[in-house]
């Protein structure tokens, strides 16, 4: 007897499953066991996919599959439509009814963001991890940044060391008058050269520095004819050894006001001078004039009011002074091609290759010069008609104020202020009290020539090769002064510092090291260092620090 139920079985289309008495047929058998492969199969593919559902979407839909299966092959066994085996396979669809219902129509009902927006979940998560790795990412920057830095405060402490012994020597046979001219003369190349060493390194110091934002300015108001002063002193030797015409125009910035960090600003005019001097042949002209732009600003306060508007703040009202003051150093030389006034601010960039064979450099000058008139709130720019005709460069800075037409002894700036000490200050220094110095020196040069120095200034000196020996000698003995690297074989010149003060010794300090960013400064200011004086340190910047603590001393008694 057949079982032949539906317009399928009565059209003969469908083959025969189930024969009564012998149960399923081989097609029908072949059938469930496709049926089983393909879940399977898609069992496998959902397992490997799963990541793109909801996590609990996904064990339910691989459990009903997995249900499903068991329930096809239990209705395999059967032999006879009301027995166990065909109970037990329609009960286990029943459970894999109810697990797709778990798994698509509760669970979509409870939770239809997870189904719903599951690409945006995982756009999010995606998101959240990019974000850590730029995180650490940037954590490896800083901290190769970090290595960097270290990394060229050593170099620049241990290429500053030697260089210190060799210009001091070399400024010491500089001024001996009983050597022949001619060996001076020769002492003095050495010494130039050495400078310029000295100078390389803190561009490269520099350059990194304005990279990171790590400059710091102290501004304060100052006349700006002061700063060009020095820096036209500074550059003079160069300029007579060169045979060069110099034209010196200080015209209004004689009596401009402007707010700025002295060392800085003197640095970019000496940058603007050197370069001028560097690239006129012998027997050119360099030059340097300044003139107002902008209109003239409205008298200052003290040329219509009292004596005591005239001390009073130095700032006038934005609305009644907008001027600018423009300084152009100018030349006679080698000139700057038009294709290349674009590109000599950047950095390691010189107008053409063959100016760097022939000239050197590094090409950081005018990259460091521009940033420093940027942060003082002025513009710098560049001008030549070609090769061959000189060039003229424009530094304009806003002015502060316009001093009223008084003569330089008269003025007001700070350089101005100090003049009247200068005679007592210069006799002090001619007989200073000998001091009791303390040398905590490691290299071997530096110490020899330190000695040789402050032993020919009339001071007794004693010397140590670290912390240990320096503190040990500093408790033992009285000192009027202490002289110490920072950079020591068994510490650093900090803790020697941080020891003798913890001890309540007061004698004066002064930090003499190759370490000279404004970190290594203030450290060694808030160690208890006095002075901090960078290597290689000025000849006459030395002797002039050391008789001023020798004047202290001899005040005191």
């Amino acid at each position: 007897m057949h079982y032949e139920t539906g317009c399928i079985f009565e059209w003969h289309v469908f083959p025969t499953c189930f024969v009564e008495g012998q149960g399923l047929t081989p097609f029908k058998l072949i059938s469930e066991y496709v049926i089983c492969g393909i879940l399977l199969a898609a069992m496998g593919s959902l397992w490997w996919q799963g990541h793109k559902l909801n996590s609990a979407v996904s064990k339910l839909l691989i459990a009903a599959m997995a249900v499903t299966i068991l329930q096809e092959l239990s209705l395999t066994l059967y032999s006879d439509p009301f027995g166990r085996w065909n109970y037990v396979g329609h009960c286990l669809k029943l459970v894999g009814f109810y697990l797709v219902y778990k798994a698509i129509v509760e669970t979509g009902l409870a939770r239809p963001y997870d189904l719903l927006f599951l690409d945006l979940k995982h756009s999010e998560e995606s998101l959240r991890a990019a974000k850590a790795s730029a995180e650490r990412a940037r954590e490896v920057a800083e901290e190769a940044s970090r290595a960097k830095d270290c990394f060229l405060a050593v170099l620049s402490h241990e290429l500053r060391t030697p260089l210190t012994p060799v210009l001091t020597t070399a400024s010491l046979l500089e001024n001996n008058p009983a050597l022949p001219a001619d060996f001076r003369e020769d002492i003095s190349m050495i010494r130039r050269n050495a400078e310029l060493e000295a100078h390389l390194i803190d561009d490269l110091l520099d350059i990194n520095r304005i990279a990171q934002g790590k400059i710091e300015l102290d501004k304060r108001p100052l006349e700006l004819g002061d700063v060009i002063r020095q820096a036209v002193e500074v550059c003079k030797p160069e300029t007579a050894a060169r045979a060069l015409s110099f034209d010196f125009d200080l015209g209004p910035a004689s009596r401009c006001w402007i707010e700025a960090d002295a060392a800085r600003l003197q640095q970019v005019f000496w940058n603007l001078l050197k370069n001028a001097i560097k690239f006129t042949p012998p027997g050119g002209h360099v030059g340097i004039r300044c003139r107002l732009e902008n209109g003239e600003a409205s008298p200052a306060a003290g040329e219509q009011g009292t004596n005591e508007e005239r001390s009073s703040s130095l700032k006038s009202e934005p609305e009644t002074l907008n001027s600018m003051v423009v300084v152009e150093v100018h030349d006679t030389g080698l000139g700057i091609p038009p294709e290349s006034l674009g590109r000599i601010f950047r950095a390691f960039e010189q107008a053409d290759h063959w100016v760097t064979r022939r000239f050197g450099g590094l090409g950081l000058g005018l990259t460091i010069t521009r940033a420093i008139v940027q942060m003082h709130g002025g513009t710098i720019e560049a001008h030549s008609e070609g090769m061959g005709t000189g060039a003229t460069f424009r530094v304009r800075l806003p002015v502060l104020r316009i001093e009223s037409n008084v003569p330089p002894a008269e003025s007001e700036s700070p350089g101005a202020a100090t003049k009247p000490d200068a005679p007592q200050s210069t006799q002090q220094a001619a007989r200073p009290r000998p001091l009791r110095i303390l040398l905590v020196e490691d290299h071997a040069d530096t110490v020899r020539v330190m000695h040789k120095l402050l032993k020919a200034c009339g001071h007794q000196v004693q010397s140590a090769g670290g912390v240990t020996a320096g503190l040990e000698l500093a408790i033992r003995e009285p000192f009027d002064l202490l002289i110490s690297d920072l950079g020591l074989p068994d510490g650093s010149g900090l803790e020697l510092i941080q020891a003798l003060r913890a001890r309540g010794r007061k004698l004066p300090a002064i930090a003499l090291s190759g370490y000279g960013q404004e970190e290594d400064l203030s450290r060694s200011k808030a160690a208890g260092f006095d002075e901090h004086l960078v290597k290689p340190v000025d000849f006459m910047e030395f002797r002039e620090v050391v008789a001023r603590y020798a004047s202290r001393t001899a005040d005191k008694e």
